[in-house]
């Protein structure tokens, strides 16, 4: 397979799933998906960020700006609404 080929076909020619293949090539921390009410409930959602955070060391002062970066438009919107008139980046991560 050219390096071409390779390229285009993201390697699913020999059989090599993308994500798998991303996953082993880099050591950067995975996108977390943003919370959707209808895929999960939000107590397993952020069950799953805290073991995001312990997997890709994140410190307990950084913790709430990457929740409020990865939980999405509309939850962030949410949390705004309930923190005026401070900012959700001025909160801890319990406190959003």
């Amino acid at each position: 397979m050219t390096d071409r080929e390779e390229a285009v076909t993201g390697g699913e020619a020999r059989g090599e799933p993308a994500p798998a293949r991303q996953a082993a090539a880099t050591s950067q921390p995975q996108v977390f998906k943003a919370f959707e009410p209808g895929d999960e409930n939000i107590s397993t959602y952020l069950e799953r960020v805290q073991l995001y955070f312990d997997a890709n060391g994140v410190e307990v002062e950084k913790q709430a700006s990457v929740l409020l970066t990865v939980i999405g438009a509309k939850i962030y919107g949410v949390i705004r609404s309930l923190v005026v008139p401070s900012l959700p980046k001025d909160k801890s991560y319990v406190e959003c």
